[in-house]
């Protein structure tokens, strides 16, 4: 497992893989690409950006004042549980953006993954695989 913890700060990761990865920040961002490990990234002042190799069931994210990006490879069976006070969901998936807390499915809504946002944009994408 890997912990990472500051105080003030960004957190910039790579291809990570581990059996936990775990990032947590009171003001600054974290970014994470080509993640292949169980995620927790939680952040109260900045944004996410989680970049999934493959979807890892039980991932979340967590901010309370800023932004979020979730992408995953083009056909990954997806099911989003988005939390939300003010924010708004944005996505090419399904065509708009949505506010409010509710449950989504990508592609058949295979592996569970969470993301709360008190306020701010979530946009989730799919990439095309390399």
């Amino acid at each position: 497992d890997i912990l990472i913890y500051t105080v003030s700060g960004s957190v910039e990761l790579g291809a990570v893989d581990s059996e936990k990865l775990t990032v947590v920040t009171n003001s600054g961002d974290i970014v994470s690409e080509n993640t292949r490990s169980l995620s927790s990234f939680t952040t109260a002042s900045g944004n996410i950006v989680l970049g999934f190799y493959r979807v890892i069931p039980g991932s979340s994210i967590l901010s309370r004042s800023g932004n979020a990006e979730i992408s995953f490879p083009k056909g990954s069976s997806v099911a989003l549980d988005f939390e939300t006070d003010t924010g708004v969901m944005s996505t090419d998936l399904i065509r708009g953006n949505y506010a409010g807390s509710y449950m989504y499915s990508f592609n058949g809504g295979g592996a569970l993954i969470h993301a709360s946002l008190e306020k701010g944009v979530l946009t989730v994408l799919e990439r095309q695989t390399e």
